[in-house]
């Protein structure tokens, strides 16, 4: 985000829809800035988890978690998802 995003009351782009924040957000796909983006916030408390899971192509940085709150990559993930229910007895 660029040093200066207001100049006075003038917004470059939509305001950030948290209240008294000063950013602008950088499209119109999202309703607050960088500093607010829940998506960032996510990600900053997954910073140093690792991976639980340890596939192929492993990114060993967990940023997800699947649906029994295993911390685990996105690659790892949408392996797991992609391999659909086990058919072992």
């Amino acid at each position: 985000m660029s040093g200066i995003d207001r100049l006075g009351h003038q917004y470059y782009g939509a305001p950030c829809e948290v209240d008294n924040c000063p950013h602008s957000v950088e499209n119109d796909k999202i309703t607050r800035c960088y500093d607010h983006n829940p998506q960032r916030l996510v990600e900053a408390l997954f910073a140093y988890e690792e991976c639980h899971f340890r596939g192929v192509n492993c990114t060993e940085s967990a940023t997800v978690y699947n649906e029994h709150g295993v911390m685990m990559c996105e690659t790892c993930l949408n392996a797991t998802l992609d391999e659909g229910p086990s058919t072992h007895a």
